[in-house]
């Protein structure tokens, strides 16, 4: 009878199996590989264009004689900021 009413109401073991566990998903070592090395150079390539920027505002061939504008030191108008040339 016991058999019965735990049919009947439920209990006891349970009829079904637990699910399967899920999959993990992961990328190729290569495709990290790949990642990694594309966000290096990206990181690389700024840096550098960076250092370039900041060499050529500090240039007077570069910077035409008138200075940084974005820096204060250099950013002061000098004597041959208005001339077209040295001479006129």
């Amino acid at each position: 009878m016991c058999k019965i009413v735990q049919a009947i109401f439920g209990g006891g073991e349970s009829s079904a199996p637990p699910p399967p566990p899920a999959p993990v998903v992961r990328e190729t070592p290569k495709a990290d590989a790949v990642a990694d090395t594309t966000a290096a150079s990206q990181k690389a390539t700024t840096e550098k264009l960076a250092t370039k920027r900041r060499r050529s505002a500090l240039s007077l061939l570069a910077s035409g004689a008138g200075g940084d504008t974005t820096q204060p030191l250099t950013g002061a108008p000098t004597a041959s900021a208005g001339k077209p040339t040295l001479g006129a």
